[in-house]
């Protein structure tokens, strides 16, 4: 009982959490989109002046106004938009079909999605190991397909 507690714990949060792109692992995930853009040579590592290369992208994303400070007020804006952003992006992951709006079919479809992700060993139940394993993976970077443990 304690195993479809969980399974329909993850699935409400699955619903309704931060966008997570289909696909496991680091692989989409938005630390791998940021690993990606920093990593400008395609080694596969970040240098310090890869990194140091990369706060000034950073820092204008939130100098709305381009004068060299942040205030508070375009920190707000600024953090508002990268949630619709975020938002736009789990809609448009929701909506397979792409017809602007997300059917019980396309919930449904991206919920046992999740479950599958989920039950790792493909046994029909998710174990209380399998999701600290996708709490760890989701702590790494990855979907974040996993309810918080207790």
């Amino acid at each position: 009982m304690k195993l479809l507690g969980y399974a329909l714990v993850a699935s409400l949060l699955a619903a309704t959490a931060a966008p997570a792109l289909a696909g496991g692992g680091m692989k989409h995930s938005r630390a791998a989109e940021w690993f990606k853009s920093m990593d400008t040579d395609g080694d596969g590592q970040i240098s310090q002046a890869e990194f140091d290369a990369g706060k000034p992208d950073r820092f204008s994303k939130f100098d709305l106004d381009a004068d060299g400070k942040v205030t508070l007020e375009e920190m707000k804006q600024a953090r508002e938009q990268l949630r619709e952003q975020r938002m736009k992006r789990h809609f448009e992951a929701l909506d397979a079909d792409g017809d602007g709006a997300v059917s019980e079919d396309e919930m449904r479809a991206r919920h046992n999605e999740r479950f599958a992700r989920l039950d790792a060993d493909k046994d029909g139940f998710v174990s209380a190991d399998e999701l600290k394993q996708a709490r760890h993976h989701r702590r790494d970077g990855a979907t974040g397909d996993a309810p918080p443990m207790e």
